[in-house]
C-alpha cells in the first residue's frame, strides 16, 4: 500500500514544527469566476497553473460544482431565495486548497437576510473533495479540543462568544459527534450546517446558530492540539 497521503500530514503538522514550511511556495494560482442569474449572484475559484491538465480540470469540476449547488441549496425548488455570496481563500498550498463562501440569503418578502458559511477543501494529489471525518477521528476527545477551541467572530461587531457556547453546550458529545460526520456536506443531511476549513496553522470550524448570535459561529483549533486524531490511514491509495 502506497501511502501519498502522508503528505497532506506534512501540510497540517508542518505550521506546528519551529522550521515552518512555505505553503505557497509551489501553490496554485486561483483565479476568480463569477456566476448570476435572476436570483443569484457567486464567485468562485478556477485553479490555473497545474501541469496536469486533467488534474485542473477535475478539480475545478468540483470547485464549480459546490458554488452551484450553494445556489441550489438556497434557492430551492421554488426559487424563493436571492443569494449573494463570494469566496475566500483560507489555504492555497502545494497539496491542499481550502475556500470558504461566506453570503446571504433573503427569502423574498422576509424580514432579514440569512448569513451563512460554507467550504470546500480540495487533497490535490488524491483529486478529491475531502471532509472532516476524512481528517480527524471524531470522538469525545476531539469533541472536547472543539469545545475549549479558539472562538473566531467573523464581524467584530458581533460580541457573542458567551452565547454561542452557550448554545453550544446543548449538545451532547454523542450529538456533536453524529452531527460533525455529516459536515461539509452542502445538504440537509448536514443538520447543523458544519463546515471546515484550513489555515496556515488551525482547522476551523463553522456550524449554524440563532440568528441573533449571526446565524454562524466559527472556532479554530491549532493542528498541534489534535495530531493525535489525524486519520492519515484515510489518504493511502488501496
Amino acid at each position: 500500500m502506497k501511502v501519498i497521503g502522508v503528505i497532506l500530514l506534512i501540510v497540517l503538522l508542518s505550521a506546528c514544527s519551529s522550521n515552518k514550511q512555505d505553503l505557497s511556495a509551489a501553490a496554485p494560482v486561483i483565479n476568480k469566476v463569477s456566476f448570476s442569474n435572476q436570483q443569484a449572484a457567486i464567485h468562485y475559484p478556477e485553479i490555473m497553473n497545474l501541469n496536469n491538465s486533467e488534474q485542473a480540470k477535475k478539480l475545478n469540476e468540483i470547485l464549480k460544482r459546490d458554488a452551484v449547488q450553494i445556489i441550489d441549496y438556497f434557492s430551492g425548488n421554488e426559487q424563493l431565495n436571492e443569494v449573494n455570496t463570494d469566496y475566500v481563500s483560507k489555504l492555497t498550498g502545494e497539496n491542499l486548497i481550502s475556500v470558504a463562501y461566506s453570503g446571504s440569503s433573503h427569502v423574498k418578502g422576509g424580514a432579514y437576510p440569512r448569513s451563512f458559511l460554507i467550504t470546500t477543501n480540495l487533497e490535490l494529489t488524491k483529486e478529491k473533495k475531502i471532509v472532516l471525518k476524512d481528517i480527524v477521528r471524531i470522538d469525545e476527545e476531539f469533541i472536547e479540543l472543539f469545545r475549549g477551541a479558539k472562538y473566531v467572530p467573523y464581524d467584530s461587531e458581533l460580541i457573542v462568544e458567551a452565547e454561542v457556547r452557550e448554545e453550544l453546550s446543548s449538545y451532547s458529545n454523542e450529538q456533536l459527534i453524529a452531527l460533525f460526520n455529516e459536515s461539509d456536506v452542502i445538504s440537509d443531511a448536514n443538520e447543523l450546517g458544519v463546515f471546515t476549513y484550513f489555515t496556515k496553522d488551525s482547522l476551523g470550524i463553522s456550524f449554524n446558530v440563532l440568528h441573533a448570535l449571526g446565524d454562524h459561529a466559527e472556532f479554530e483549533i491549532a493542528y498541534s492540539e489534535f495530531k493525535d486524531h489525524l486519520l492519515t490511514t484515510a489518504f493511502e491509495e488501496k
